[in-house]
């Protein structure tokens, strides 16, 4: 049985670019993998990461990740996925990311992101072993797409 790995930056990449290539192989009998790196919560946000919260009408005591992860898990269940998993990692607001501008830049030079997310993947990788590996890839400053590359 062939193995495809979703990897979803956020909670709802994956949902919102690649639902219907993970539908598809799921249905051709392959067994589907959704790791979702960014997935902390934080207690008492502030600043930019409590306004992206309160923006959408939920209040400075709401676990925001805790909510989005409840609906990762319920859309992981909808669809069949076979391996569920969530990396321990921070949103750029949490990251010091103080402004929508802010995050459509470069990442900031003492923003080592990049070395956690290896991190976060490889034991991924390395168990599942995938034949395929889907991630959104962006388009303006929306996913739209579901790009695949070799593991």
């Amino acid at each position: 049985m062939s193995t495809a790995l979703f990897v979803s930056p956020h909670l709802d990449d994956v949902a919102f670019s690649c639902g219907g290539t993970l539908a598809a192989l799921k249905a051709k009998g392959w067994k589907v993998a959704l790791a979702t790196v960014f997935t902390r919560s934080v207690p008492e946000p502030k600043g930019f990461a409590l306004q992206c919260q309160t923006a959408k009408g939920l209040g400075p005591d709401v676990d925001y990740m805790a909510l989005r992860r409840k609906e990762d898990r319920a859309f992981a269940a909808c669809m069949g996925v076979d391996h569920l998993s969530w990396g321990d990692l921070e949103e750029a607001p949490h990251r010091g990311y103080e402004s929508p501008e802010a995050l459509f830049q470069p990442p900031r030079p003492d923003d080592v992101i990049e070395a956690k997310v290896a991190a976060c993947l490889k034991p991924v990788l390395r168990e599942l072993k995938p034949d395929r590996v889907f991630v959104p890839r962006p388009w303006g400053a929306t996913w739209t797409t579901c790009r695949w590359c070799e593991p």
